[in-house]
């Protein structure tokens, strides 16, 4: 009897209707991407395939991370400038109340906010802010830190310049008592 629970334990992850997110590399396509609970949007929910045509910049950052909040006017005054062409959007992995009572604080911001954690398994990380550049063509075009997100950097990706920046790589299990 205790063979055949095994057996069926080892059977149930088969089975199971969950979907396995695989990270998400430079050069590769995006796949659509479903970002959920979305405040400072029409839409509650976002799809990234909506989202064609632009270049789609996720900045997964904290409402309590003073850096995080120090760039959103820069990144609120690029969305403006940019416009259609450009969309960035805030991922946090706050609930719903915490990102509310954030946009009551921060009346001016315009950026839409998502209290998402799913969308964080295709671009897997452990310190903020981390930055996900998608080019128009639905490609994943850089991996950065936010200082990345300028104007000029902006119009290198949308007039289809191939970019060479340092991949933000977080190395979390870092043994401080070997040597490098």
């Amino acid at each position: 009897m205790k063979l055949i629970y095994c057996f069926m334990i080892f059977l149930c992850p088969l089975f199971t209707p969950a979907q396995v997110v695989k990270p998400l590399k430079i050069g590769e396509r995006a796949p659509d991407i479903t970002i959920s609970d979305v405040y400072n949007s029409q839409a509650s929910t976002i799809h990234s395939f909506d989202l064609k045509g632009k270049l789609v910049i996720l900045d997964f950052m904290a409402t309590t991370c003073v850096p995080c909040i120090k760039v959103l006017p820069r990144f609120d005054s690029l969305q403006k400038q940019y416009g259609k062409r450009l969309q960035i959007i805030l991922v946090s992995p706050k609930n719903a109340e915490r990102i509310q009572a954030f946009l009551k604080k921060n009346p001016s911001l315009y950026l839409p906010l998502a209290a998402d954690s799913n969308s964080a398994n295709y671009f897997p990380h452990t310190y903020i802010s981390h930055v996900a550049w998608i080019n128009p063509n639905g490609v994943v075009c850089a991996i950065t830190h936010t200082e990345y997100v300028n104007s000029k950097n902006i119009q290198s990706v949308l007039s289809g310049q191939k970019v060479n920046w340092p991949v933000k790589r977080d190395v979390p299990d870092f043994d401080f008592s070997q040597p490098l």
